[in-house]
């Protein structure tokens, strides 16, 4: 049981960090940075809802930029 709080307690902590870290990625126009973090998250995590809502706001980033074909992938990931 000890083992695994910390290990529940790490994994909560990645998953709000997730979104947030992502949508830092944006504003830096760094779209490939954030990608980057979805899917390492998603080596370790699986598919989870915190990443499918960070890859959102990467669709929601790069239509605000006007990146209409990363949009688009994003959006049919």
């Amino acid at each position: 049981m000890r083992i695994l709080l910390p290990s529940l307690l790490a994994a909560a902590s990645l998953r709000a960090d997730l979104v947030q870290d992502v949508r830092s990625s944006i504003a830096e126009s760094n779209f490939s940075g954030g990608e980057r973090l979805i899917e390492s998250y998603q080596k370790t995590a699986g598919v989870t809802a915190e990443s499918i809502l960070a890859l959102s706001w990467l669709g929601r980033g790069a239509q605000a930029a006007k990146r209409w074909d990363d949009a688009e992938r994003y959006a049919t990931a």
